[in-house]
């Protein structure tokens, strides 16, 4: 009795439910390509003017300049000798003799890697000098480390170079860009003809780049955008609405230096591997048999008056 009053009870009523049309993952790669300056160390002048005595009687020779604390050094001297002990002073750079000079005569000379300059004067008489003057003039670098072009990491972040998951709602827009959706027709392997439609999808966001120096520590960080449309063949008619989750994000750069290695900037080559997973709904009403067990709230009940009933062939 129970059961056949349960039976009498159903009626027909009319749901509002999502229905999903079509669902695929996809896999997509981007390749951006960027050029950025690399911040080379300052270059530093300096200039060293001052009259040199070099005693006649030495067999070694008096060192008058040599390096400290800072290397690739380059330098261009002048020495003048005007009056000594009647022989020659012999000019030696980085441990080897250089010039030969007499009383009166002058060298001059510009050396890339400057390391040491000294003086021997050759002579007997310990109450006499070899005099002169000696002007150099330094370039060296600031004591700071390139980055290393070999050294570069990158990843998804915010316009302000914060890094973002791929999971964050804000990390990453993806969406439809056209409401024109061209339909085609495709022949599926069971030999069935299916009606799909052109999807235009336009992915964006930004990627930071970090480059580091020969000790691990940061010396360059640059943000920048990416755009990419793409188009997917999917089951959209009308009415439907696209929905794009990323599921997976993955990104790698490499640094191309220039082939002169004299300019300042160097190319950059990201690759964005980006998974993806792309639905189209829609809201349909379909007509269901069944006991209402709870009372309808009076501003749901729009979803229960319709002109039109729909099967189950309507759910996917």
């Amino acid at each position: 009795m129970h059961k056949e009053q349960s039976v009498t009870e159903q009626m027909k009523h009319c749901i509002k439910v999502t229905k999903m049309y079509d669902w695929v993952n996809l896999m997509s790669e981007i390749k951006i390509k960027e050029k950025i300056c690399i911040d080379h160390p300052e270059i530093f002048t300096d200039i060293i003017c001052c009259e040199f005595r070099v005693p006649c009687d030495r067999t070694t020779p008096s060192t008058i300049w040599a390096k400290a604390g800072i290397e690739n050094i380059s330098g261009t001297l002048a020495i003048e000798y005007t009056c000594g002990c009647e022989n020659l002073l012999i000019v030696i750079i980085n441990g080897k003799v250089a010039a030969s000079l007499f009383e009166g005569q002058s060298f001059c000379a510009t050396i890339v890697d400057l390391q040491s300059v000294e003086l021997l004067c050759q002579g007997k008489d310990d109450s006499e000098s070899c005099i002169g003057e000696f002007k150099i003039v330094l370039h060296f670098q600031s004591a700071v480390d390139e980055c290393d072009l070999e050294n570069v990491k990158c990843f998804l972040s915010d316009c302000h170079g914060h890094p973002l998951y791929a999971s964050d709602s804000c990390s990453f827009i993806c969406e439809e860009i056209s409401n024109k959706r061209k339909s085609f027709q495709v022949a599926l392997p069971n030999g069935k003809i299916k009606r799909l439609n052109k999807v235009v999808v336009q992915k964006k966001g930004f990627i930071t780049i970090q480059l580091f120096n020969k000790t691990g520590n940061l010396c360059k960080t640059c943000t920048i955008p990416f755009t990419e449309i793409e188009t997917i063949l999917l089951c959209a008619p009308p009415g439907t609405k696209l929905e794009c989750e990323i599921l997976s994000f993955d990104c790698e750069a490499y640094v191309i230096a220039p082939a002169d290695g004299c300019t300042s900037f160097v190319e950059i080559i990201i690759v964005v591997s980006i998974c993806q997973s792309i639905q189209t709904k829609a809201a349909v009403i379909m007509e269901i048999e069944g006991v209402l067990c709870k009372k309808v709230r009076e501003e749901d009940s729009k979803f229960f008056t319709v002109n039109h009933s729909f099967d189950s062939t309507d759910i996917m």
